[in-house]
Parts: C-alpha cells; sequence; structure tokens
C-alpha cells in the first residue's frame, strides 16, 4: 500500500490479495508508515490488540466478579501460548478477537445493565454499550468478514435463547441504529473493491474464502476432534481447569435462584460463549488453530471465577493443573537425555541438540508452577499467596522460553535464507517456494516468490501434473532459480536436477539452478 498509494486493493506477491478484509492492513500500513517497514511494525497492531483485550477484560470482569477473580482473568488470558502468540505474530487473528471479545462483553453489559425506567438520562445511558457492540462487530467485519458478524450474534442468541429473553432484548438492542452503523461504516469499502475488481473480490472472499472454507472445499481438513488438544495446548495451564469450571457453571446457571443475575449468570455466559467458538469451527470442514482465539476471552474468565470460588471444585482443577506442570516439567527436564539418545538423529530439527538450557530452565519452572499450583489447592494465608505469586512469575518466563525457540524452527531460518537471496538475486531472476506458504519468503526477501505444491506435500511425487509442468517450465529458463523447500524435497531435487546446494538449516533446504543452465526434463 505504501509503495503502490492503493489503500483499497491490497496487493501481495505481486497479486491481489482476496483473503481478507482490509481493516488489518490499514493498520499494518500506519504502523509501518510510523515505524518504518519493519517486522516490529508489522507486529505493532496485534500487540497492541492483545494488550488492549487483556485490560478491557480485567476491567469488564471487574463489574461482574471479585478483584480477585477479575486480576485471574487478565492473567490467565495474558498468561497463554495462545493468546500471546497471536500478539506476536503479524496477522489479524489478535485484532480479530479484540473486536469480537468486544463486541460480545458490550452485548451482555448492554444485556445487565438495561434500566426498564425510562428517562433521558438513562435511555442514552442503555444505548451506550449497545453502539459500542455494533461498532465492535462492524471492525471485526472488516478485520475478517462473516466471522466476525455471525460469532457474536450466535453467542448472544444461544445465550438469550438459555435464559428465554430473546424477543424482550432484541426491543432495546438498538437494532435500527445498530443496522444503519454497521452498513454505513463497513459497505463503502466492500462496495469500492468490488467495483475496483469488477467482482472478482466478492466471489472469491465470500464464497471461496468464507463458504467454501467452512464446506470443506479446501484447506486444513482435519477431524471434529481437531480443537481438543489445541485448547489443551494454546491455553495451557489453565486448561487443566477447563472442565471442572464448565461442569460447576452449568450446576450453578441451572440451580441458581438470583434474580439479578450478576454474579452466578457470568460463568454460564463464559461457557455459552466459548462452546459455541469451539463447536461452530469443529463443525467447519476447515480447521487452523488459531479459530478458536475467539474463546480465549470468554475461558480466562470462566478460569478467574472458578479460581475465586475457591471451594473443592476448584481444588481438583488446581491439583490437576500440578498434575499436568509437574509432569511436562519432568519430561522437559529428560528432554536433552531424550534427544541425545533414544531419539538421536531422527528428529527433523537436529540442532535441538544445542538448546539443553532451554529445557533445563522451561522444566525447572513447570516443576516450581507444579508445586505452586498444589500449595495454593491446600494452604491459606500468606503462603497462598506467595505460591500465586511466584506461579504468575514463571508464566511470562515460560512463553519468553517457548516462544523464541518456535520463532526460530519457524521463521528465523527462512528469513536468513530469505534475506541472502534478496542480496544473490537479480532483477530478471527467479524465486520458487516449493511445498510451503511463500508469506514470509516474500516479505524477508522483497521479492514476488512463485509458489508450487500446497503445504501438505511430503516430497515431489505429491506434485500435481500441472505443478510438475510448471517446476520444468521454470527450469528450463535460462535465468538463475532459488529455491526454499524442506530438507526431503530439497534432496529429491538435488537428485533430479543438476542444482547447487547453498545451506540447509532446521528442516529447511536453500538450492539454485545455476543462470544459463537448462534442465527441465
Amino acid at each position: 500500500m505504501l509503495q503502490t498509494g492503493d489503500y483499497i486493493v491490497p496487493l501481495f506477491n505481486g497479486k491481489p490479495r482476496f483473503a481478507k478484509p482490509i481493516l488489518f492492513y490499514w493498520l499494518q500500513a500506519g504502523s509501518s508508515k510510523l515505524f518504518g517497514i519493519t517486522e516490529f511494525a508489522a507486529r505493532v497492531p496485534s500487540a497492541l490488540a492483545a494488550t488492549l483485550l487483556v485490560l478491557g477484560i480485567f476491567a469488564f470482569a471487574l463489574k461482574f466478579l471479585s478483584v480477585n477473580g477479575a486480576f485471574v482473568s487478565a492473567i490467565a488470558l495474558a498468561g497463554t501460548i495462545g493468546f500471546v502468540g497471536s500478539a506476536r505474530f503479524g496477522t489479524t487473528d489478535a485484532v480479530l478477537n479484540l473486536f469480537i471479545g468486544s463486541s460480545i462483553c458490550s452485548f451482555y453489559w448492554g444485556i445487565h445493565s438495561y434500566n426498564k425506567k425510562i428517562t433521558n438520562a438513562n435511555k442514552i445511558q442503555n444505548r451506550i454499550p449497545w453502539l459500542i457492540g455494533w461498532l465492535a462487530i462492524t471492525a471485526a467485519f472488516i478485520t475478517k468478514g462473516p466471522v466476525g458478524l455471525v460469532l457474536p450474534f450466535l453467542v448472544i442468541c444461544f445465550y438469550l435463547l438459555f435464559k428465554r429473553q430473546l424477543i424482550i432484548t432484541l426491543r432495546h438492542a438498538c437494532i435500527p441504529t445498530g443496522i444503519l452503523l454497521f452498513i454505513t461504516l463497513s459497505l463503502p469499502w466492500y462496495v469500492s473493491i468490488h467495483n475496483a475488481t469488477s467482482g472478482a473480490f466478492t466471489d472469491q472472499f465470500f464464497l471461496s474464502e468464507n463458504v467454501g472454507r467452512f464446506g470443506g472445499e479446501w484447506g486444513h481438513r482435519e477431524p471434529w476432534w481437531y480443537f481438543l488438544p489445541i485448547l489443551f495446548l494454546f491455553f495451557f495451564p489453565w486448561s487443566a481447569m477447563l472442565p471442572q469450571a464448565w461442569l460447576h457453571s452449568l450446576a450453578r446457571g441451572s440451580t441458581s435462584t438470583d434474580p439479578k443475575y450478576f454474579k452466578n449468570d457470568l460463568p454460564i455466559f463464559c461457557t455459552i460463549w466459548s462452546l459455541t467458538v469451539i463447536v461452530i469451527f469443529s463443525a467447519s470442514g476447515i480447521k487452523n488453530p488459531q479459530y478458536i482465539l475467539p474463546a480465549f476471552p470468554a475461558l480466562s474468565m470462566l478460569v478467574g471465577w472458578f479460581w475465586s470460588e475457591r471451594n473443592n471444585y476448584c481444588k481438583r482443577g488446581l491439583v490437576f493443573m500440578a498434575g499436568l506442570s509437574l509432569g511436562f516439567g519432568i519430561l522437559s527436564l529428560c528432554g536433552p537425555w531424550l534427544i541425545a539418545n533414544p531419539f538421536s538423529g531422527r528428529l527433523p530439527f537436529p540442532d535441538l541438540e544445542n538448546f539443553t538450557l532451554p529445557f533445563y530452565s522451561l522444566g525447572l519452572m513447570l516443576v516450581s508452577m507444579g508445586a505452586c499450583a498444589l500449595a495454593s489447592a491446600y494452604f491459606n494465608g500468606g503462603l497462598k499467596w506467595v505460591a500465586v505469586l511466584w506461579f504468575v512469575l514463571c508464566l511470562p518466563t515460560i512463553l519468553f522460553l517457548l516462544l523464541p525457540l518456535t520463532s526460530q524452527y519457524r521463521q528465523e531460518t527462512l528469513k536468513v535464507f530469505s534475506t541472502k537471496i534478496s542480496e544473490a538475486l537479480n532483477e530478471k531472476d527467479r524465486l520458487l517456494v516449493v511445498g510451503r506458504d511463500p508469506s514470509s519468503v516474500v516479505y524477508y526477501s522483497h521479492r514476488v516468490a512463485t509458489r508450487i505444491g500446497s503445504t501438505r506435500i511430503k516430497n515431489l511425487k505429491d506434485l500435481t501434473d500441472g505443478e510438475k509442468d510448471q517446476l520444468n517450465a521454470l527450469f528450463n529458463e535460462p535465468v538463475r532459480v532459488d529455491i526454499i523447500s524442506n530438507v526431503l524435497i530439497g534432496n529429491e531435487l538435488m537428485d533430479i536436477y543438476p542444482l547447487r546446494m547453498n545451506g540447509k538449516h532446521n528442516g529447511y533446504s536453500w538450492i539454485s539452478k545455476p543462470e544459463g543452465v537448462l534442465c527441465g526434463n
């Protein structure tokens, strides 16, 4: 956008990019204009959105839970692998999570702040949370499309059906004003890009990217239970408390006689919210790990409420959390020995052998967290809060150990290879990415890259006939062609074609076809 000056049609890798709407690209463009075109600038919108969501969840939970419950809610949200990861990546997920979470919380606030005594003062007061919710839904729709609209409405509708207050609530939900806001703020860009692309964006985005993905026509097909282990990992360590928290909230919600429904209603609302997200995306034909992030604000408040209850249900959850932390801690302490002995030479990332200190540090942290969880379950007074404080301090330490390691294996090698390719290639030379998404390579090399093969292919035999023809055509061009692929595919290419190996690291290969060599079959 900064190079072309076109803020209507996003371009990536030399082509129009129809995968997402425009708002996140605008935010990244503004950040890049302010801080320069750097990794930091690309990640600023995600980091800022995640920070605002943590603060917002604390303020919202403080309205309906105790101070302890609100504090634990914010800590639980800010201290999970999935949430922190979304804040570090330059993707739409953290921003979408902010807008979806804000809209659902605002609508819940509107439902519970409604004042039946109509005066000029409380008429405005009744409208404020609903209008905030409508604005947040509009922003979510311009960030990622229909999911930003459908998901909040489903959560609120299921909740109101559970309470048998759907029709009554719709009467004061500011629906005409909200629809007017939605159309006024979102429609202009959608109309502009529809006209600028002669309808191509509308067809590809709404039909292929949304209807097609949900129907499983293409993309990451996974089994229905796919999100269960993902939820456990992404929401760890708090995921250990979720089964007990869900069951306890359902029991409280079904037996509560409190007409105000403040203290008892938020847990069942968070349960409906989180399960709606998980069930909807489990039913989708296409699944990605980040799809369940909109459930995390609800899950964090559920954990905050559950923790503040301090009953036998909570004690069992803490004991389970302690057991998992101790188990993973011992496994991490044994990690260097396992890599050096029974798994020696069998792992795709042999450089893991160089990371003994992070394994030991992570193991000690997890073991100490398990001990803290046990202490907070069985002790009261000062010792309990010392244990809680140490548990909270361990969370960011673990995240700073895990995420850089993940980043190193996911991105660092690609960054190094892509930077060297950018320096080595002339304008006429070609860059080829085989069997993986080219986004990182394009970003770090500042070049257009040709992609051959999906991320699902394991070797060259998995390529279609058309992709094989495309590969041979590139190798029959007299220009230099640099290729990035996984090691297995790189070795296959070296066996078939007279190519030069430039480097192997962390499971990736960088190979080249020299200029003037024609070697296509």
